[in-house]
This record gives structure tokens, C-alpha cells and sequence, in this order.
């Protein structure tokens, strides 16, 4: 009975290495094709942000020459909401902020290169209006562009959707080095 044994044992144990051998092959193909299809898709993902950074490089900030952006800020707002229908009287404020260079100043380089900022509150606005705001806003003009925008619900209102807006704005320009802020206090 050993003798009929052996050789079927001999078989069995070759069939049992190379199904091992095939399991844990097929565990390492699992795990190459879930590592190619993550990578797959980090790749995808850095093509869409690469997409997307060209396109914010494409866009240009209006910088004005020689002057101060103008101060009828509180006309343009106006304007744009009264061409969205709102009454100007959701303008609850409208105060500057900073009027600063941007960058060092060196002898060589005076840094007439400012940035200006302007902080505009609308009250009791729908998140629908501060977008269609903030859109028309930036297609009415190119100086002031929206900066930063912070939402507090406002819970004075009867209708529970409604929002105060802070709009940070800011403008870039080039400011004429004797008329600079910076210039007179060197003076």
C-alpha cells in the first residue's frame, strides 16, 4: 500500500504547489491592476489641475497705469445691482481697506506696483443674488476684482435664506512714485 501511495502523492503536492503558485500570482495581478488604475486616475486628475492652471494663467488682471483705480466704486455697485433688480439699499457698506505696495522696494526698483482694497458688505441677499452679483459684477468691469467673500446667515430676516456678503475687492496699479503713499513718508 506505500508503494501505490507515493505516486499519487508526488502529483497531488506538484497540483497543490501551483495552485499556490497561481493564487498568489492572481493576488499580485489584483493588486498591480488596482495600483495602474489609482495611478490611472491621479494621472486624470493632474491633467484636469494642469487644465486648470493654464486657463487661470490665461486670465489677466487689468493693472491701471499712473493712477489710483477710480473711486466711484459705490456708483459701479449701484449699478450692477439696480441691473439685477436689487434696491441699493442691501448696500450696507462700502469702507477701503489697504492701499499697499506689492513686493520690495530697492533703489533700483522703486516698487510702484500697488495693490489697493476695498470692503463692500450687501445685506440680506440670497446665495443666488450674491452669485449673480459677483458674475455681473466681474463682466461690468475689469479694475476691481473679488478678492475674498465671507457668507453669515441673517437671521433678522423672515426668510431663512438669506445672507450679509463681505466682498473683499482689490485692484492692482501703478502708482507715480513722487504721488505714492510710501514715497511721502520716505520725504
Amino acid at each position: 500500500m506505500t508503494t501505490n501511495r507515493s505516486p499519487l502523492l508526488l502529483p497531488l503536492t506538484i497540483v497543490a504547489a501551483a495552485i499556490f503558485v497561481i493564487v498568489v500570482t492572481q493576488r499580485q495581478l489584483l493588486q498591480a491592476r488596482q495600483d495602474l488604475n489609482d495611478t490611472h486616475a491621479a494621472l486624470i486628475q493632474t491633467a484636469r489641475d494642469a487644465r486648470t492652471i493654464v486657463e487661470l494663467r490665461t486670465q489677466s488682471q487689468t493693472i491701471e497705469t499712473r493712477q489710483r483705480p477710480p473711486h466711484d466704486v459705490i456708483a459701479q455697485v449701484n449699478a450692477v445691482l439696480s441691473d439685477l433688480g436689487i434696491t441699493s439699499t442691501h448696500l450696507q457698506s462700502l469702507t477701503p481697506e489697504a492701499d499697499a505696495a506689492v513686493g520690495q522696494s530697492t533703489p533700483a526698483d522703486p516698487g510702484n506696483l500697488r495693490q489697493q482694497s476695498l470692503r463692500l458688505t450687501l445685506q440680506a441677499l440670497s446665495p443666488q443674488q450674491v452669485g449673480q452679483f459677483l458674475v455681473h459684477w466681474h463682466a461690468a468691469q475689469k479694475i476691481w476684482h473679488a478678492a475674498r467673500l465671507e457668507l453669515i446667515h441673517n437671521r433678522e430676516q423672515a426668510d431663512g435664506n438669506l445672507y450679509d456678503a463681505t466682498i473683499v475687492m482689490t485692484a492692482w496699479y501703478v502708482a507715480d512714485a513722487s504721488a505714492s503713499p510710501d514715497a511721502k513718508e520716505r520725504s
